[in-house]
């Protein structure tokens, strides 16, 4: 062998050394989410928290907090240099995202036709200056979360170009023209305009603006998918945005610590709720938001009759807007909004089943946090739910909109009780298995990981 090709190989085993070396560095990650709460913070908050636990250096980012953890920072509000840090606050509800919201209803005001009843729609823009923030410049991975409000996506293309970034989908939007879920409107797989959300006829609508502004930030991204579901991994890949991105499925991971099962009957004694009734449990952010179907339980109680031989009693939990009203032929009790998940998890304990009909629903919290804590779950043969829910075996999933099968769902749980079916031990079991805090700090470390390696 020639003394050049010895030099050669040398050179090469030294540069594969080097790189093993960094690949053994500790890395730095950092979330971005619009907040540390509500659905899609909270997991985010929950995710950030995990990596932690088993000794990654991660930070989160966020415009509202309330978690009074020092480790999520504040976005700034103002830029004064190439490198500003993010706020330390105990809590904090930015003015940013209340102008966010008011230009979204100024937006929205241009289109009179758009159908009410419909959650946000965001567009692509935002004050936020990513570009100018050291905890994103000194980053080694980013992963995004639910974002709207809280980057610019033509910032963000300068911002996180050459970084290797990680999106972990809460629902469709960061791949629609603007809407959150998009019913059963299909226009993300080529281009979206004359949106049904805007009730728009016209091409160059808002959506359309903001999903070319989103094809434009994306286009020199180096961007890696996390799914919740395998629903919307699906619909992630069959989307124009996101179609040439790689996608990984990773279920959230849920504080299994705190959402446990609880002595049914002592909780109740102390609320003063019958030990005997059947509880059937519901929740949601808002009670009243129209894609998680409580309006379908409702029809579903008042027209078909439950098993007899029991009292049953409706209870909610959520936001719950002044005069709305809940009409059924049953007892409802209105818990409100429950921040503590302590008491949230006592209220899981306390029933009997937990009933969510959602239209559209890629991993809800509020499945897996009844499941930890031993319920079934009844509800539609959609979205994430059967990523969830062993039919016939954890709960019972009937068909979309189906609101006989919905009673029928509910029946057959009651029965399986009547027939001394241990569902908190199927449930808690399944919880464990699948949506423990380590198993799924685990996946991203080895997703990050890999991300990295091939970065080299």
């Amino acid at each position: 062998m020639k003394l050049e090709e010895l030099l050669s190989q040398k050179i090469e085993l030294s540069d594969l050394l080097e790189k093993a070396g960094r690949s053994e560095k500790k890395y730095k990650v950092v979330h971005l989410c619009m907040q540390d709460f509500g659905g899609a913070g909270k997991a985010a908050y929950r995710l950030h928290k995990g990596l932690q636990s088993i000794g990654l250096d991660s930070a989160m980012l966020v415009l509202n907090k309330k978690s009074g953890d020092p480790t999520v920072k504040v976005l700034p509000v103002s830029y004064a240099g190439d490198k500003v840090n993010c706020l330390d606050a105990p809590a904090y509800n930015s003015p940013i995202w209340n102008q966010q919201c008011g230009k979204w209803q100024t937006l929205l005001s241009n289109y009179p036709g758009r159908p009410a009843g419909l959650e946000m729609f965001t567009d692509a823009e935002s004050s936020v200056r990513l570009d100018h923030i050291r905890e994103i410049q000194e980053a080694d991975i980013i992963n995004l979360h639910w974002v709207a409000g809280a980057m610019d996506y033509s910032n963000a293309g300068l911002a996180l170009m050459g970084k290797p970034i990680v999106w972990t989908l809460h629902d469709m939007n960061p791949f629609t023209g603007g809407c959150h879920y998009t019913g059963n409107c299909l226009k993300y797989k080529t281009s979206c305009g004359a949106c049904p959300q805007l009730g728009s006829d016209i091409t160059d609508d808002l959506s359309y603006h903001t999903w070319n502004h989103k094809l434009n930030a994306y286009s020199d991204l180096n961007i890696h998918i996390v799914a919740l579901s395998r629903w919307l991994a699906g619909c992630a890949k069959e989307s124009a945005l996101f179609s040439r991105f790689p996608i990984d499925l990773i279920p959230n991971g849920f504080p299994l610590d705190i959402f446990k099962p609880y002595p049914k009957t002592q909780i109740r004694k102390a609320s003063n709720v019958s030990e005997t009734a059947k509880l059937i449990l519901f929740g949601a952010d808002s009670v009243v938001n129209q894609r998680k179907g409580l309006a379908y339980l409702l029809e579903a109680l008042n027209r078909f009759p439950l098993k007899s031989g029991h009292e049953y009693i409706l209870v909610t939990f959520g936001n719950f807007p002044q005069g709305a009203n809940i009409t059924s032929k049953y007892q409802v009790l209105n818990t409100g909004q429950i921040a503590d998940e302590n008491q949230l998890a006592l209220v899981y304990s306390a029933a009997d089943l937990f009933v969510l009909p959602s239209l559209e629903d890629n991993l809800p919290n509020t499945v897996v946090e009844a499941m930890a804590c031993g319920l079934p779950i009844v509800g539609f043969d959609i979205g994430g739910m059967p990523d969830m829910v062993e039919h016939g075996k954890t709960g019972y999933l009937a068909k979309p909109r189906d609101i006989a099968g919905l009673a029928e769902g509910i029946n057959w749980v009651i029965s399986s009780y009547d027939n001394g079916v241990n569902f908190s031990e199927r449930c808690r079991e399944k919880a464990e298995k699948e949506y423990a805090p380590d198993v799924q700090a685990k996946a991203y470390n080895e997703l990050y990981n890999r991300i990295l390696a091939d970065e080299l």
